[in-house]
This record gives C-alpha cells, sequence and structure tokens, in this order.
C-alpha cells in the first residue's frame, strides 16, 4: 500500500470531516488498496468501494511492518487514494482481525466483493499478490501468514440513496 499526507489529501480529510461532523484530529490513515508495482487493479477496486460492493480488504501482517504503517483499528478511518495518491472516498473499519491465509473464509470472501466473489477467486488473487510482495520484502511465502483483515463502512462520500 501506498500512503500520501500531501496537502490535499489533509485537505480533502478537513473538508469531510465538517460534511460528517467529526473532528479532524480523529484517527485515519491515506492509502492505497495495494501497491501498483504489484497490482495495477487499485483504482477498479477503489471504485468497488465507491460503489459499495467492496466491504472489506485484506492485507500481510508484515506489509504494514515494512511500510512502517500502524495495524488500522476498528472505528478509525481510511482515507482511500486511487494510484495517482488522489482522495476517492473514506471508509469507518467496523472489524479488524488477523487471521491466518489459510483460515480465510467463504464469507469473508465475499464481503471483499471482487472478481466473482468466490474463496477460490480470493485465494489466486491475494497469493499472487501476497508473493510478489514477500519477493522484495526476502520473505517466504506459507499458507499460514497472518492477514489482516479489515471490514468497513463508505462514509464519503455517501452512496446515493
Amino acid at each position: 500500500m501506498l500512503t500520501s499526507d500531501a496537502p490535499g489529501v489533509k485537505a480533502y480529510w478537513e473538508n469531510a470531516c465538517s460534511e460528517m461532523g467529526i473532528a479532524p484530529s480523529s484517527a485515519y490513515t491515506a492509502s492505497t488498496f495495494g501497491d501498483p508495482k504489484f497490482f495495477d487493479e487499485i483504482d477498479e477496486i477503489t471504485v468497488l468501494a465507491l460503489e459499495g460492493q467492496k466491504k472489506a480488504t485484506s492485507h500481510l501482517e508484515i506489509d504494514f511492518e515494512v511500510n512502517n504503517i500502524p495495524v488500522r483499528k476498528e472505528g478509525e478511518y481510511w482515507l482511500m487514494l486511487d494510484k495517482a495518491l488522489n482522495p476517492r472516498g473514506i471508509v469507518q473499519l467496523t472489524t479488524v482481525k488477523i487471521t491466518p491465509f489459510n483460515e480465510i473464509d467463504d464469507a469473508y470472501a465475499a464481503i471483499e466483493g471482487e472478481g466473482d466473489s468466490s474463496l477460490r477467486h480470493w485465494k489466486e488473487v491475494h497469493e499472487d499478490y501476497f508473493k510478489l510482495q514477500l519477493g522484495t520484502w526476502g520473505r517466504e511465502w506459507s499458507e499460514d501468514l497472518p492477514v489482516v483483515c479489515e471490514i468497513f463502512k463508505l462514509v464519503y462520500p455517501p452512496l446515493e440513496k
């Protein structure tokens, strides 16, 4: 994942806080859904979240460590960035759970909302992505690597009813 604290990102956050009635000092991170070096469809995945189809995401726990980003907590906000690091929307984390890769289930894969929302698809694309990441970090792949599973709700801009 790539992060940004550029002035435009901060201004987007402050404007959203004003519109949502929350304190700008509330905990948030601003990052992409993945690293474009390994995954080119970041913008498409972001659109799925903005449309309400994608309600969860997954990262290797080590991704946070390598990128010096604290693991997000329930209740925190995540300002979603596109590949160009432009703000696209904000979600609030409702559940954060660390689960071994080989224990991810059908229900969670469906909530992620990517591809056909099957566990088979989830495992294929995430294993491929995680292996690319691990290779650049000099780490080995294992089926039981801890995965940070984040379930979220879109809070800004709100979905039109």
